[in-house]
């Protein structure tokens, strides 16, 4: 059977958040809500 597109964001989502928990660091976390800042800007 075939993912549909949401499924597959999920489990990108998923691996994502994982590689996430193994930097750990402050540096990633911050960084990673300038990007999400980022991006909500540039929506405009």
């Amino acid at each position: 059977m075939r993912k549909t597109q949401r499924e597959k964001k999920q489990t990108v989502r998923n691996s994502r958040t994982e590689k996430h928990e193994e930097y750990g660091s402050e540096i990633h976390t911050e960084n990673k809500r300038q990007n999400n800042r980022n991006q909500k800007n540039n929506k405009r």
